[in-house]
């Protein structure tokens, strides 16, 4: 049977890196979410003087809060070979595109994959790219934070991106994304591993 044009052939052989690429993006984002949490005050009060993060970033003059978007790029891309890579085991069909949300509903169509509403909702916040914006314009390229213009990039005020403020030369925690990032990391990599190999023993049971 003729795959559609948005499908072919899912590799066997290529089962675990399929499994393990993903798995590295979302420990890649994870790592530097934690960096970032532990050194962010260090950066706030005074960029570059700190010789740990110079040995990490380098000495570069630049706001810290930027450094979140190549983390959560990396994370939705993690989620989406994820995805692609548990339907592929599981309908032994490669799926293009980058929609979030449509290789989530692709996965559902086995109703014997049970997707947790948690897994679903986490998902579907970073779809939508609610830890940082207002926004209600899907991101169905999965790539919000990969360009910074057009939808809806062009709608942002990079200076409202706070993570922390100052008070009387204290940092204080403002709204702490850098630890929902973190918790919202560690749901997604724990529940779509599990999920991987519940799908890995299905496959090889049936």
């Amino acid at each position: 049977m003729q795959k559609n044009k948005k499908e072919k052939e899912f590799k066997e052989e290529k089962t675990y890196e399929w499994l393990i690429i993903p798995q590295s993006y979302l420990q890649a984002a994870l790592m530097n979410a934690r960096i970032l949490k532990e050194k962010n005050p260090v950066f706030a009060k005074d960029e570059g003087k700190d010789s740990t993060l110079d040995s990490i970033y380098g000495n570069y003059s630049q706001d810290s809060k930027y450094l979140i978007f190549p983390i959560i790029f990396n994370f939705k891309h993690g989620i989406e070979l994820y995805l692609k890579s548990i339907s592929g085991i599981d309908k032994s069909e490669f799926i293009y595109g980058h929609d979030l949300k449509k290789l989530l509903e692709k996965i559902k169509e086995n109703k014997k994959i049970k997707i947790s509403k948690e897994l679903e909702s986490t998902i579907k916040k970073y779809y939508y790219s609610k830890l940082l914006l207002k926004n209600k314009e899907p991101d169905e390229k999965n790539q919000f934070e990969r360009y910074p213009q057009d939808s809806p990039y062009d709608k942002i005020d990079f200076s409202e991106i706070k993570f922390i403020k100052f008070k009387d030369n204290n940092v204080i925690v403002k709204e702490n994304k850098i630890d929902i990032l973190i918790k919202d990391i560690i749901i997604v990599n724990e529940k779509l591993r599990n999920l991987s190999i519940e799908i890995c023993e299905n496959k090889k049971s049936s």
